[in-house]
């Protein structure tokens, strides 16, 4: 069921989105392939155009992502808002639409819900860095925020890592945290921790994922960097504010990688992630060599991408080849 090209488009529905069948494992594939694709210099990616409503603060925060993958002859752009807000509203954070094109004409083909997307690329990005950064004999992982992104984080690296034993786990909802450490629990043969003392959970965990909204306040800088073990991997989904600046430096981390320099500048531009005065190491030019992964056990390396519009868009795509094969979607004229 593919729209009829130049009259007809595919709409793609939140649900229907989550339901064509795309598994974690193919997405963190997907993400090793559309990073390799960019450091061959054969995709185009302007930078994500942020707006905040709330000038100088990420609370409301509408961005546009486009992006094109030449092998694939695909276009797209998401439009995405995240607020903070929303949760006292009943709302989720993060809402947004996906529109793709075809390259050849520049004629739209699909529309979609960007909300599974989303948290799933993201997460894919971290189960995609632990296959090349962290150690594999990882065993102990703490997880800051337990929502979609806290969740799914663990699946994506469950995906890469076959020796976690123990999760630490946190959030200011207890009710997520009840339901993170029910359904971790049962999907793996794992020890679930709610956290008491985070300074004994950070100084045990090999693994970091820090994925709580991106709100740069003085309260929500909590890990110090002498909490952080000699090997272990961070991944601050978040944008690090979980951390103290110090904490999330050259002088503690042997290495640092970022999915794009332009955009890793522009979030460091807002006060983000200022610790790091070297530029991270693009997974593109990790992937075709330019410069290594991890080379030894003792390394401690933060892995610190803001995402990008190409991670949608090859996340996208797929989702667009499974409806269409499937049947899924409803399709609306132009």
């Amino acid at each position: 069921m593919k729209p009829t090209l130049g009259k007809e488009l595919l709409y793609i529905s939140k649900e229907e989105v989550a339901s064509v069948g795309l598994a974690m494992a193919d997405i963190i594939n997907l993400m090793e392939y559309v990073y390799r694709e960019k450091g061959l210099g054969r995709t185009i990616m302007p930078c994500k155009m942020p707006m905040h409503p709330i000038e100088g603060a990420m609370t409301k925060n509408l961005t546009a992502m486009p992006a094109c993958i030449l092998d694939k002859d695909i276009a797209g752009v998401k439009f995405i808002g995240g607020y903070s807000t929303n949760y006292s509203k009943g709302l989720d954070y993060i809402y947004g639409l996906q529109i793709l094109a075809d390259l050849d004409t520049g004629i739209p083909i699909s529309v979609m819900d960007c909300n599974w997307i989303t948290a799933m690329r993201t997460s894919a990005v971290t189960g995609f860095g632990a296959r090349y950064l962290a150690n594999k004999d990882s065993e102990t992982l703490t997880i800051i925020g337990c929502g979609a992104q806290g969740r799914n984080s663990v699946h994506a690296l469950f995906c890469e890592l076959t020796e976690i034993k123990k999760i630490y786990a946190t959030d200011i909802l207890e009710e997520s945290l009840d339901s993170f450490a029910a359904e971790m629990s049962s999907a793996y043969d794992v020890e679930v921790v709610k956290i008491k003392n985070l300074e004994e959970a950070i100084c045990d965990s090999d693994i970091i994922v820090s994925g709580i909204p991106s709100d740069k306040t003085p309260d929500q800088q909590v890990i110090k960097k002498e909490w952080l073990k000699s090997n272990c991997t961070v991944f601050p989904v978040d944008l690090g504010v979980t951390f103290f600046d110090d904490a999330i430096s050259d002088e503690v981390f042997d290495k640092s990688y970022t999915d794009d320099h332009a955009q890793f500048l522009h979030f460091q531009n807002d006060d983000f992630l200022v610790g790091l005065k070297k530029l991270p190491v693009e997974f593109g030019d990790m992937l075709t060599g330019k410069y290594p992964a991890r080379e030894n056990h003792d390394e401690r390396i933060v892995s610190v991408p803001p995402g990008t519009g190409l991670a949608d868009l090859i996340t996208a795509a797929a989702v667009y080849e499974l409806a269409t094969e499937k049947n899924i979607g409803t399709i609306l004229r132009l």
